[in-house]
């Protein structure tokens, strides 16, 4: 009686195998054949978090990507990957296989796209360029940026916000991404960029995290060339240890609504902590996000004894120890601008 039970057990085991195996066989046959071979382009399609694999494969339909939504989801199940399709947003060509369909899904391989942020930019700025790129909602990434409780648990709680810390570069991010997210890998850049001792260096120092982050968003202002980033940090520390204005252009012009512009008389009365042509000391905070020169001349710049400097019309500076020497700078640049308007209005006679 024991050996009859156990070959009945036998069989129905192997049995079961074939029938699995011929189930498996003929599922990857009938869905490796492509619903509409004939079919041109791509469809964007996304899986929101918690779509169970009922509503996805009725989304896949609805989407003609598939022909039988209940044949997807046995699909699924025959392979116990009911439960591992992953959120997202898919880029899923039209001619596709419910198989390639099944295994782009349950993969996570989701549709990223590339976004470059240039050095100075505002998170507004940046939040502009995520939403026309399809990455993020720009709102909400200023948010996360301003969250005081998202940027404490970031490890910069000594900071009232991210701002500053944005770091500007060529990034790959998914679609539709949540704005945290987002905000988490540029942050984490700017750590592993500048590196441990650059910022033990900025904490250490005696105007703290955000008074060098801030520094050097003014030096990202004003220079052109990276190659000046010393000098510039070198007048604005010089200017700051003897108590003196900064009197930096970008920080008033952080204030313009359509800035940046060649600044009035008028817009260097604005009444504002950020008008460092009215008030001493740093501004409040950051006025952009500012690159690796930058960021690393405001921590350490070159010993240097200057305290004005005044663009010389090709993009860079001449940086001088007195104000006699800066007025002397300012008349041969003013003597510039007066040859160039003199060509502009010759050629539009």
């Amino acid at each position: 009686m024991f050996i009859l039970l156990r070959n009945l057990i036998i069989l129905a085991v192997l049995l079961a195998i074939v029938v699995c195996s011929t189930l498996l066989f003929f599922g990857d046959a009938i869905f490796g054949e492509r619903a509409n071979p004939d079919a041109a382009g791509v469809d964007t399609f996304r899986v929101r978090d918690g779509m169970y694999a009922y509503a996805v494969a009725e989304s896949l339909h609805d989407a003609g990507l598939i022909d039988n939504s209940d044949g997807f989801v046995w699909y699924l199940r025959l392979r116990n990957k009911a439960e591992a399709i992953k959120s997202g947003t898919y880029f899923l060509e039209r001619s596709a296989s419910s198989s390639d369909l099944a295994a782009i899904l349950t993969e996570g391989r989701i549709a990223t796209t590339e976004v470059t942020f240039p050095e100075g930019w505002t998170a507004e700025q940046m939040g502009a360029r995520l939403r026309a790129a399809g990455i993020t909602d720009s709102a909400g990434f200023v948010a996360t940026v301003r969250s005081e409780a998202f940027t404490a648990k970031l490890g910069f709680d000594e900071l009232p916000s991210l701002d500053g810390l944005l770091f500007p570069e060529t990034y790959v991010f998914p679609l539709n991404a949540n704005p945290e997210r987002v905000v988490t890998e540029m942050v984490s850049h700017f750590s592993d960029r500048l590196g441990g001792r650059w910022l033990a260096d900025a904490r250490a120092d005696k105007y703290g995290l955000l008074g060098v982050i801030t520094l050097a968003s003014i030096v990202e202002g004003e220079i052109n060339l990276e190659a000046e980033a010393g000098d510039v940090a070198a007048v604005y520390r010089n200017r700051l240890n003897r108590g003196m204005k900064l009197e930096a252009d970008p920080t008033v012009q952080y204030l313009l609504p359509n800035g940046p512009k060649r600044l009035l008389l008028t817009d260097l009365k604005i009444d504002s902590p950020y008008n460092t042509y009215l008030y001493r000391g740093l501004p409040p905070g950051p006025i952009n996000n500012p690159g690796e020169a930058a960021l690393r001349a405001a921590v350490k710049p070159p010993e240097a004894p200057w305290l004005f400097m005044v663009a010389r019309g090709d993009g860079g500076h001449t940086f001088t120890r007195t104000y006699e020497e800066h007025l002397k700078a300012k008349e041969k640049f003013d003597e510039v601008r007066r040859v160039v308007a003199r060509q502009q209005r010759l050629n539009s006679q």
